[in-house]
């Protein structure tokens, strides 16, 4: 795998479907690993949905739900958390929101 791509996201169910479809029309052989701390499961629920379409094994996708005292240091804790649990060697931050570009990866 060359890279883990952090995603720290929270309330984001509307974006996560474009970002991964996006990214996944430009990226082979990395692992999205989405940090999620929001309060319900609407964003995790949107990230297996648009994962499922995926019929790639290329490009793997995960979701670490952050619960209550989980949720600590904010965005800041969540990329902290997603670099704790990439499994590649190298990893690259980028917002939920598709204010980065995801086809400048």
């Amino acid at each position: 795998m060359k890279a883990t791509i952090v995603i720290p996201c929270r309330h984001e169910e509307d974006n996560v479907g474009p970002l991964i479809e996006r990214l996944s029309a430009v990226l082979t052989d990395v692992e999205l690993l989405f940090v999620d701390d929001s309060d319900n499961d609407r964003t995790v629920d949107a990230i297996a949905l648009a994962a499922a379409r995926l019929e790639r094994e290329d490009l793997r996708v995960r979701v670490f739900h952050r619960a209550g005292a989980q949720r600590v240091g904010g965005l800041a804790g969540a990329v902290v958390d997603g670099y704790r649990r990439a499994r590649a060697a190298k990893a690259i931050v980028m917002d939920a929101d598709l204010q980065h570009p995801p086809e400048l990866v």
